[in-house]
């Protein structure tokens, strides 16, 4: 949107290549395309992986209803800056209360509708009478946890570039055949579960070669409470994040200011049962928590728990050596803070 948020919002003009539709809202090109791959391939098994834009940065909405809505709901009127939230509460606006984050989620929420109306109203020809939301699975996930301070992921600590529980743990919702409605799986799972299990889905043998990280969780989706097999056929007992760098730019990525306590710096991270361990490369100190009793990640057991800690970091550095994840960094010695 150039010059700036506040310009270029979509209208109903033929000649706008964001013409609202008949729902009064903006076309998005990637989600043209995933309407329109799921029409062409509705007479075969099909695999769509969408998405879309929303939400990430640059913070903005084509979306003039959807932004007056959250204005209205914070009890704004329309601003004549476009970066007018950086003079809220002293600079440090952040949480729930941005309406262009608030409009591109709201987006989001109306493309994912979209889907699931398409595979409800279309026929599944390969099953006479039936339509295609009964033999699909849809599921919602996100890369990471919501990024600060635009959002706010309490009662977690932190979000989006680093590796405490607003970062790492994320939404993941699953509707498909079989699935027991309202149901819920407490067995902590990953991304990478996702690959093992469509191949199972798909009807693909399973391939020891391929050394997956992941774990086939297609029991879990249709409600199974029991722990997740790795192809060597073993229990898995952790699971690891690596964030072994800083992001370019990541001091002063919001005009509102970085919420306190909020940080992204090098990290490694492990989750063991009720254990999460995390390593920080800048410090070369670790943070232990109960996730089952402190899910804030609020009191650091590095210290009371000392046995705990020297069993949980032999496991992250045995892993990082297995993996060979990239550890080692250095400070650029002529950077100015």
């Amino acid at each position: 949107m150039k010059p700036d948020r506040l310009t270029g919002f979509a209208t109903a003009a033929e000649d706008d290549r964001y013409q609202l539709d008949e729902n009064g809202r903006p076309f998005d090109k990637p989600q043209d395309m995933a309407l329109g791959f799921i029409k062409k391939h509705s007479d075969k098994p099909f695999f769509l992986n969408y998405a879309p834009y929303f939400v990430h940065g640059p913070i903005q909405t084509r979306d003039k209803a959807r932004f007056e809505k959250y204005l209205k709901k914070m009890g704004l009127e329309f601003p004549a800056d476009p970066d007018f939230l950086r003079d809220r509460s002293g600079g440090k606006n952040y949480g729930h209360t941005n309406p262009y984050y608030a409009s591109m989620v709201d987006t989001v929420d109306y493309f994912v509708g979209q889907i699931v109306t398409l595979l409800e109203e279309t026929d599944d020809p390969r099953n006479p009478g039936h339509k295609l939301i009964e033999n699909t699975y849809v599921i919602l996930d996100s890369d990471n946890g919501g990024v600060l301070p635009y959002t706010d992921n309490s009662p977690l600590q932190g979000g989006k570039q680093n590796t405490y529980e607003g970062g790492v743990r994320i939404p993941f919702l699953v509707l498909g055949p079989g699935v027991p409605a309202g149901t819920q799986c407490h067995t902590p799972i990953s991304i990478v579960d996702l690959f093992p299990t469509f191949m199972q889905i798909a009807g693909a043998k399973e391939d020891p070669s391929l050394e997956l990280d992941g774990c086939n969780i297609h029991d879990h989706l249709h409600g199974a409470q029991k722990a997740t097999i790795l192809p060597d056929g073993s229990e898995r007992k952790a699971i690891f994040w690596h964030f072994p760098a800083y992001l370019h730019g990541y001091r002063s990525m919001s005009e509102e200011g970085p919420r306190p306590g909020w940080r992204a710096t090098p990290s490694s991270a492990m989750r063991a049962g009720d254990w999460k361990l995390i390593q920080s490369f800048e410090t070369d100190t670790f943070e232990l928590y109960n996730l089952a009793e402190d899910p804030g990640e609020k009191t650091n057991l590095a210290s009371a728990k000392p046995e705990v800690l020297k069993r949980l970091e032999a496991q992250l550095e045995a892993w990082q050596q297995a993996t060979d994840a990239p550890v080692d960094f250095a400070l650029n010695p002529d950077y100015a803070d």
